[in-house]
C-alpha cells in the first residue's frame, strides 16, 4: 500500500512540476530572446551614428546653400553700391570737367582751322545750309562801285575842290536789302552773259557783259543757318525793280505741277521781270524760271510760272494766249 500511495505521489507530482527537458526548452527560448535583443540593440547601436550623420550632413548642405545665397545677394548689393557710386563719381567730375571747360571757353576761344583741314563734305554741307540763291537779279550788281566820271576837260580847280568818291550802287542796294535776316558773309554773282568770247574772268573783270542780257543769278552766304532760313521770306519782294526769287540751297523748294503753267514760245532774250508782271495779274507768284544755255545764259525760248496758290488755269491761259 505505502508503495502504491508513493507511486501515486510521484505520478500527481509529474504534471505540475517541470521536468529537466522543460527547463533547458524555456532557458533555449529565454536565450533567443535575449540574443534577438542584444541584436537589436547592436543594430540601433550602429545606425544611430549614421543616422545622425546623415541628419548633419543634410542640415550642414542646408546651411551651405544658405550662406551661398547669402554671399551671393551681399555681392550682388556689393556691385550695385560700386557702380551707383562710381556713376555718382562720373557725373561729378563730368559736371566738374563742365564748368572748368566753360570756363576756359569764357576765357579763351577755339582755335580756327583752316578749311583743308576739316572734313570737306561736314563743310560743304554746313556751307549749303547757310545759302540762298537769288534768281531775276540785274545785272548792274554785279559792279561794288561805280565812280561818277569826271568832266572833259577838266578845270584846273577840279582836283582841288572835288573828289572822286563812290555813289550808291545797285550791289550796295542788293546787299543792304538782303542784310536785314543776318550777317552776310560773302556774295557769289553767276550765269553771266559776256559779250566778248574771252576768258570769264577777264569779261567779269573788265565788265564785257552782254547788252541784252540784263539778269544774272547771286548767292548769298550768311553767318549761320537759322539766318539762311529768315532770308527766305524775302522771296519775291521787289528790289532794284525787279521781283527777286529767293530759294534754299540746301532744301530747294519742289516744283508743283498743280502750281506751275509751262510757258513756251518765247523769245531767246526774254526776261524773268516780264513774265513776273505779266502773270501777276493771275495769281501771286512764287518763282519764275526761265530755262537758258549753261554755257552763253541765254534763253531756250519756255519757261516756268509757279504760283502760291493753283492758279484759275482758264484765266491764266487766256492771258497767255493773248500776249
Amino acid at each position: 500500500m505505502e508503495d502504491e500511495l508513493e507511486g501515486d505521489d510521484e505520478a500527481l507530482s509529474e504534471p505540475g512540476g517541470s521536468g529537466p527537458e522543460d527547463t533547458s526548452d524555456d532557458e533555449a527560448a529565454n536565450n533567443s530572446l535575449s540574443g534577438d535583443d542584444e541584436d537589436m540593440e547592436d543594430l540601433r547601436a550602429t545606425t544611430a551614428p549614421e543616422e545622425k550623420k546623415r541628419k548633419r550632413k543634410r542640415q550642414d548642405d542646408k546651411e551651405e546653400i544658405e550662406d551661398i545665397y547669402l554671399q551671393k545677394l551681399q555681392d550682388a548689393q556689393e556691385a550695385e553700391d560700386k557702380r551707383l557710386m562710381s556713376k555718382k563719381t562720373k557725373t561729378n567730375a563730368e559736371d566738374e570737367q563742365a564748368k572748368e571747360g566753360d570756363s576756359d571757353a569764357e576765357k579763351e576761344e577755339p582755335p580756327i582751322k583752316h578749311e583743308s583741314l576739316t572734313n570737306g563734305k561736314d563743310v560743304e554741307l554746313n556751307k549749303s545750309s547757310r545759302t540762298v540763291f537769288l534768281g531775276n537779279v540785274p545785272s548792274t550788281a554785279i559792279s561794288s562801285k561805280v565812280r561818277t566820271p569826271p568832266p572833259h576837260p577838266l578845270p584846273p580847280s577840279y582836283l582841288t575842290t572835288v573828289s572822286l568818291t563812290a555813289q550808291p550802287t545797285s550791289y550796295k542796294a542788293l546787299k543792304t536789302h538782303f542784310k536785314t535776316p543776318g550777317k552776310i558773309v560773302s556774295i557769289r554773282f553767276r550765269s553771266i552773259a559776256f559779250s566778248e568770247q574771252i576768258p570769264r574772268k577777264a569779261a567779269f573783270v573788265t565788265h564785257k557783259l552782254h547788252e541784252k542780257q540784263q539778269t544774272v543769278n547771286a548767292y548769298v552766304v550768311y553767318s549761320t543757318p537759322a539766318e539762311a532760313r529768315e532770308a527766305l521770306r524775302l522771296n519775291g519782294q521787289v528790289v532794284l525793280d525787279r521781283h527777286i526769287r529767293v530759294d534754299s540751297v540746301a532744301h530747294p523748294s519742289p516744283q508743283d505741277p498743280k502750281r506751275c503753267v509751262f510757258i513756251g514760245n518765247l523769245d531767246f532774250e526774254a526776261q524773268e521781270e516780264s513774265l513776273w508782271r505779266h502773270f501777276g495779274a493771275c495769281g501771286k507768284v512764287e518763282s519764275v524760271r526761265v530755262v537758258r544755255d549753261a554755257k552763253t545764259n541765254v534763253g531756250k525760248g519756255f519757261a516756268y510760272v509757279q504760283f502760291e496758290a493753283s492758279p484759275p488755269l482758264p484765266r491764266t491761259i487766256h492771258s497767255s494766249r493773248r500776249n
